[in-house]
């Protein structure tokens, strides 16, 4: 247990569970809520703040913790205590982004994951406190109040959808949306700080609330109500934080998304709203004015960088001084990209009846949606209408680059866009999730009962097609599309008896086929073996040997190929949907599988660095072996996959008998000490495998 004390704030999980163990159980933070309560305890040396934080279900990729610890600890809290960011990622690759340089800020430091919580107490007993100078430095200058105030008027929308979600709102309803709306203005009042006229500007805001929307009864306007008060509050910051100036004049730098948004209009001119929103914002984006330009444009993305495309329904130009429709129209353009083989969301755009435009994109079972630019007039409407943008195209660019790359994704891959781009994709994700959740919940139930018999006879429901193969299969065949989605269960099923229970790959296979009892299919194969052989030719132990690799190479090829799933290599490769599915279904974050790999590259870190201790001369003596060494001249491994590569990297470079052999006894020492992490174990079949194929390479 530590001397000093500190706050740890983490994701919930086993992992946090293993850091109470050192910092104290009230000290690991798991949430806003604990945060709140922990934030007046006294005795707090210093904050551990980790980057992939996924508090209110962000996703790790924001760092929402670097944006947490300057929102709520520095604005919010107004905390002095040195804060220690950790992440997975490296560190100039964080800072790279402006908004987060309070991670290379005075009284903050980093370290890079895997590392350890000695470490981590190394590192923080030698920061300071803020100073109240270089507190006012940080608060002003690095920590965003407009990005603070527009969480919180976002927190108070998100109350009244669910209110408002209520048939019929009462009288108990509307007491809590004003309630709800006098609490979030005293924040976004206190945050104001002595800004002119803030506390009367809050109380004005109640009073045309009651007026404007309850004593109108006009609920539906609550949200664009709440819109146009953030914009008006910040206003009142200060000209530096209003204008997104820095405190020595310069303009801060408004960091782009690594996608884009494509919009068609043939008046241009007509979207200066929205592209305002979208600076602000930080969302990429390439305007077209026909059909033409923006298949060129489209054709010229060939990394499908391009993920939303907004397109006019209705597109007019001028030819021979009279205004005629252009010849391909923003509904022929939508249609085609729906058939595409690209990741893209669609967007139309139109004045015209939303009714009309919906009936038409359904009658071709597209999935458009559908915004009128009627209701984009206002700042509030505009702001609300980009940010559903920025979530979109968010999830549309996590979905492109969290593919699989193996197995038979190749052939999957169109079946995959063609289901994202169908007109039913949510009611058939509804289903898939449904059907996978009442897979593993009867595997569930039947493994907890531990009843022979049902384990024999499990009754489990049958999933057709596993095996089919989808290279001449259309994509736009219902019945073919069925077929994928099938396999989408199975996916997740997969997953989960990995993930969840442990499963070896023959075991997944099993349990797919209908199986719990590994006896079942093995006695399937040998009585298979015996038909088609002659029994008199093996005993029953080269049966049984002949069967276990026959079951072996048939989960290979299911799991392997047919699925397209690594499981070894989680959590790289799981779908967009798949996550979703493991954390509002399952209730696990997918993301904390990065944690135990990150735990195993741990493993080889110290088992290397203790091999290398014993083998001084070896980084000079074998070539190419330098590279694996960072600018200090230590070890960095960082992630699994490099523990991979800097194992095979070694493995390659050695020669000689006796190196071999005191390199094989590292990979078995390593998988020792792996062996006994029990929160690696799900991984360890996976690692034993590879490290079975160095050995091997080793002694040919």
């Amino acid at each position: 247990m530590t001397t000093s004390k500190y706050l740890v704030l983490w994701n919930s999980g086993d992992f946090a569970d293993r850091l109470r163990k050192v910092f104290g159980r009230e000290n690991v933070l798991t949430s806003t809520a604990e945060m709140a309560a922990a934030i007046n305890q006294t005795g707090v040396a210093g904050v551990i703040v980790l980057g992939e934080l996924n508090w209110d279900r962000h996703r790790p990729s924001d760092l929402y913790g670097i944006e947490y610890a300057k929102r709520s600890l520095r604005a919010e809290y107004k905390i002095r205590h040195p804060i220690l960011f950790v992440s997975f990622l490296d560190l100039s690759e964080i800072v790279r982004d402006p908004k987060r340089e309070i991670v290379v800020a005075v009284g903050h430091d980093f370290l890079r994951l895997p590392s350890y919580p000695a470490q981590w107490q190394e590192k923080i007993d030698n920061m300071l406190p803020l100073t109240d100078l270089q507190f006012t430095d940080v608060f002003n200058n690095l920590c965003n109040l407009r990005g603070l105030i527009d969480e919180t008027i976002h927190r108070v929308q998100g109350v009244f959808r669910t209110l408002l979600s209520k048939p019929n709102p009462d009288s108990t309803t509307l007491s809590a949306m004003r309630d709800h709306l006098e609490s979030g203005l005293k924040k976004i009042v206190s945050l104001l700080g002595d800004a002119k006229d803030a506390k009367s500007r809050g109380q004005e805001v109640i009073q045309r609330f009651e007026k404007e929307i309850l004593d109108q009864e006009a609920f539906g306007d609550s949200l664009d109500f709440l819109s146009r008060i953030g914009e008006e509050l910040k206003s009142l910051l200060p000209e530096a934080e209003g204008t997104g100036e820095r405190a020595d004049g310069e303009t801060a730098a408004q960091p782009n998304t690594p996608w884009k948004v494509l919009l068609v209009d043939d008046e241009p001119d007509g979207l200066n709203l929205i592209l305002g929103a979208f600076g602000r914002k930080g969302i990429d984006y390439v305007v077209a004015k026909s059909v033409n330009e923006a298949e060129r444009i489209i054709e010229q993305d060939i990394n499908n960088q391009i993920v939303v495309v907004v397109c006019d329904y209705r597109l007019y130009e001028v030819r021979g001084g009279i205004l005629r429709q252009q010849s391909k129209q923003g509904y022929d353009l939508l249609f085609d990209l729906s058939r595409g083989d690209r990741f893209t969301r669609l967007i139309a755009l139109s004045g015209l009846s939303r009714r009309f435009l919906l009936e038409s994109f359904q009658k071709y079972h597209a999935r458009v949606a559908i915004y009128s630019k009627n209701d984009l007039r206002s700042t509030g409407a505009t702001n609300i209408f980009v940010d559903n943008i920025l979530d979109t195209g968010s999830e549309v660019w996590e979905a492109l680059c969290s593919q699989p790359e193996g197995g038979d994704w190749e052939h999957l891959r169109p079946f995959y866009v063609a289901h994202r781009e169908s007109h039913d994709y949510a009611s058939a994700e509804e289903k898939i999730s449904q059907r996978a959740l009442r897979y593993v919940s009867q595997i569930d139930s039947i493994l907890s009962c531990s009843d022979p018999e049902l384990l024999l006879n499990p009754s489990l429901p049958q999933l057709k097609d596993l095996q089919a193969k989808m290279v001449s299969k259309d994509p736009r065949n219902p019945r073919h599309l069925e077929v994928f989605r099938t396999k989408l269960v199975a996916r997740r099923i997969a997953l989960w008896l990995s993930f969840v229970k442990g499963f070896s790959a023959v075991r997944i296979y099993a349990a797919l086929s209908g199986a719990l009892d590994l006896a079942v299919p093995l006695g399937q194969i040998s009585n298979e073996l015996r038909r088609n052989g002659n029994p008199k030719e093996f005993d029953a132990n080269s049966i049984e040997s002949r069967s276990r690799e026959k079951l072996e190479n048939k989960a290979k090829t299911l799991i392997n190929t047919n699925l397209a799933l690594a499981l070894s290599e989680l959590p790289s490769g799981i779908l967009v949907e798949e996550k979703r599915w493991f954390e509002h279904d399952i209730g696990i974050s997918i993301y904390a599988v990065q944690e135990l790999l990150s735990q195993i590259a741990y493993h080889i870190q110290v088992g290397l660095e203790y091999w290398l201790e014993e083998n001084p001369n070896l980084v000079e003596r074998l070539p190419g072996l330098g590279e694996i060494f960072g600018r200090t001249g230590h070890l960095t491994i960082g992630s699994f996959s490099n523990a991979k590569r800097t194992l095979l990297l070694i493995n390659n470079a050695i020669s000689g008998k006796d190196d071999r052999k005191r390199f094989g006894q590292l990979l078995h020492e390593i998988e020792t000490v792996i062996r006994t992490d029990k929160y690696c174990v799900p991984y360890l079949e996976g690692f034993s495998k590879y490290t079975q194929r160095l050995v091997e390479s080793n002694i040919s």
